[in-house]
């Protein structure tokens, strides 16, 4: 558990490490067949972006920022300690967080349809599967992050396990070997709003940033956002990015014991506004560290504050939902309690899924869901006598609208 403090000193901060750049030459290409626009014919040269090494970095901060990054730790670990149903809230929680960083991503889906991954996988879209691979990509990360330091090896699975559904192109796992950009052309820099190292400084700087995450003196939440923003503006990989980039917010997080159980929604916080999200990293790329620490460590504040509120409404309805079963006297042991005991992590089901969950035949569990559609926990859509489907639309209702929640709650912030 992190213990040491950053603090400032009579003779002033020490700078923070000066972003570099290295000029190039870019020779544009046909994309299957066609050629580049006008523009970008000729050979042009560009400005890549090198950020600086840090891993052993003097960091101390001022004492403002310090106590935003201290009172988000604590809000963090608050949210922790009153989740109240471990488990439940944990995994909820971690498929927020997985969603909503898809969804920055442009990936946009909602949870009915990731639920329905559970219940026939085999006719998921690719969107689909990318962010069922990010919820898995996002639980594994944090795992790996109790087993031992962050390496190299760790990362590459990472980005592995995000791609591991739907890698058409052989890129999970394999650090970049060319040139990549964000924005402008496909052709190439010429126009793109920011362009990372190239490859042959790439691996230099992850592997710097790999010592400055494995430090035990940095405050957690300051560590946790220079590590993100350190890996974004690296763009080690050809996609992926961002998704494994907030990934290691939550690994930095429980490495340092601040997070022990439910993720905090951060990706939500910043999904509700992606602009300053983008504008506070490129600040950051450019050399500007203190203005995104301390506006991480207000978004990471803010997550766990809303965390709290759907947590909460988790528990309200659970609790209402075992209520309607003791009212029609359904032992609290038998399987129909058990069933509405993991709605919330699989809120669309079949006979055969709570067959298989629970070790019973399929008319004991087509006899436990009748019961929960009788008092309202579920209600079949699928009338189809052998795929007959129920969803608890409450559970996913929530979490859908929880999103809408923080975007309302953070406009104000926004205007």
């Amino acid at each position: 558990m992190y213990t040491a403090r950053m603090g400032t000193h009579t003779g002033g901060l020490p700078p923070w490490p000066p972003t570099s750049y290295k000029r190039a030459t870019w020779h544009s290409q046909p994309i299957i067949g066609v050629p580049p626009p006008p523009g970008e014919r000729k050979p042009y040269s560009y400005l890549a972006t090198v950020p600086p090494k840090i891993a052993n970095v003097d960091l101390r901060l001022p004492g403002h920022v310090v106590a935003l990054c201290d009172s988000a730790g604590r809000a963090v670990v608050g949210m922790d300690q009153t989740g109240g149903s471990g488990g439940i809230f944990d995994f909820l929680l971690l498929r927020t967080e997985s969603i909503s960083s898809s969804k920055i991503e442009g990936i946009e889906i909602p949870h009915r349809k990731l639920a329905q991954v559970l219940i026939d996988p085999e006719r998921t879209d690719i969107a689909t599967r990318q962010v069922a691979g990010n919820v898995i990509a996002m639980r594994h990360a944090v795992e790996l992050a109790s087993s031992g330091p962050l390496t190299l090896d760790v990362i590459a699975e990472i980005h592995c396990t995000l791609f591991s559904d739907y890698d058409r192109d052989g890129i999970g796992g394999v650090w970049r070997q060319e040139q990549n950009w964000i924005g402008g052309s496909n052709y190439g820099p010429k126009n793109a709003t920011y362009v990372p190292p190239p490859p042959g400084l790439m691996m230099e700087r992850i592997h710097d940033l790999i010592e400055f995450a494995n430090r035990d003196d940095i405050q957690p939440v300051a560590q946790a956002a220079i590590v993100h923003g350190h890996f974004e503006a690296i763009h080690p990989f050809v996609d992926g990015n961002g998704r494994v980039g907030r990934c290691l917010i939550h690994v930095i997080l429980k490495r340092s014991g601040v997070l022990e159980g439910s993720v905090p929604p951060i990706s939500t916080v910043l999904l509700a506004d992606r602009d300053a999200y983008y504008d506070k990293l490129n600040v950051y790329a450019k050399g500007q560290m203190m203005e995104w620490v301390s506006h991480f460590a207000g978004v990471t504040q803010r997550a766990a504050n809303y965390g709290k509120v759907l947590q909460n409404d988790i528990a309200v309805i659970l609790q209402g939902w075992r209520d309607a079963l003791e009212e029609r006297h359904v032992r609290s042991h038998s399987v129909t309690h058990k069933v509405v005991e993991t709605l919330w992590n699989r809120p669309v089901v079949s006979a055969s899924t709570v067959a298989n969950e629970f070790g019973i035949d399929n008319n004991s569990a087509r006899r436990a869901l009748a019961m929960l559609e009788e008092v309202g926990i579920v209600r079949q859509t699928s009338k189809d006598r052998r795929n007959r489907i129920w969803v608890a639309n409450q559970a996913i209702d929530l979490l859908d609208n929880f999103e809408s929640f923080v975007k309302r709650a953070e406009m104000p912030r926004n205007s």
